[in-house]
């Protein structure tokens, strides 16, 4: 009974985080965010810190405590969630390079203290609420519950790790395809579709070598520009998020999002 009450936990603070971070970016970008790394409105991350808070801490009367172990606890979460993102998927989806106090851009100091505030608010003013409201939930509902939004979550994240496996096959198709324009001497001030066939205009194409490679590039861009709204959630979430490897091809690949949205 208990565990299935903290998976509930979970999934209702992964989505009031969810929903205090799209509410967040979307202010400040003055356009609707969907901030989550899945698909769904849940941020994961926020569901197992409250967890791991709710866990250790709840017991704790003391504010003080409560707030210097949640900032400490929730900034190690953060780390390590960062930490891992980035080997799984050879991107850094947050930088706080640009902050005081950071370690490697994963974690920072003004995060931290928003974490530990966080932690005491949702010790002594939320989860009382939270806790009393899935007590009064049947067992044989919350079992219910719990068991569609796990397999729900499941799926999302089979799901985006697809798209984010396809995303990397087409950043590797804009690396060949960078090639295959040097190849020919095409050489661009910026990466659109328009201007690769305005320069396309200016080529030999007598050569037959020159026009299989233009049909091979043309082809390689249809790759890239279909079925891509799923990785247009990514980027639109993570606007700022940085591959360690095809940086430049992952600009590339902002630019030609920008041009199907004209």
């Amino acid at each position: 009974m208990e565990i299935i009450r903290y998976v509930l936990y979970f999934f209702i603070y992964s989505f009031l985080g969810w929903t205090v971070e799209s509410i967040g970016c979307s202010i400040a970008s003055k356009r609707i965010i969907n901030r989550g790394f899945l698909n769904g409105p849940i941020c994961p991350v926020y569901g197992f810190g409250a967890v791991i808070i709710i866990s250790l801490l709840e017991r704790f009367d003391n504010i003080v405590i409560i707030f210097l172990l949640g900032m400490i606890l929730t900034t190690i979460l953060e780390y390590f969630t960062g930490f891992i993102l980035e080997t799984l998927f050879h991107a850094k989806w947050w930088d706080y390079s640009d902050r005081k106090f950071n370690i490697k851009g994963r974690v920072c100091l003004k995060n931290a203290i928003y974490f530990g505030v966080m932690s005491v608010i949702i010790v002594k003013l939320i989860h009382p609420f939270i806790k009393y409201f899935v007590g009064t939930i049947p067992y044989r509902i919350l079992i219910s519950i719990a068991i569609i939004t796990t397999l729900w979550t499941i799926i999302d994240l089979i799901v985006t790790i697809i798209t984010l496996k396809k995303l990397d096959i087409k950043l590797s198709l804009l690396d060949e395809i960078i090639a295959d324009l040097s190849d020919i001497n095409v050489k661009l001030d910026k990466f659109d579709r328009g201007e690769i066939q305005a320069l396309f205009k200016t080529v030999n194409k007598d050569e037959l070598e020159t026009r299989e490679k233009i049909n091979k590039i043309n082809s390689k861009l249809d790759r890239i520009e279909s079925n891509i709204i799923l990785q247009k959630r990514v980027i639109k979430a993570f606007p700022y998020i940085k591959h360690k490897k095809q940086q430049e091809q992952l600009e590339y690949f902002k630019g030609i999002i920008r041009e199907n949205k004209k």
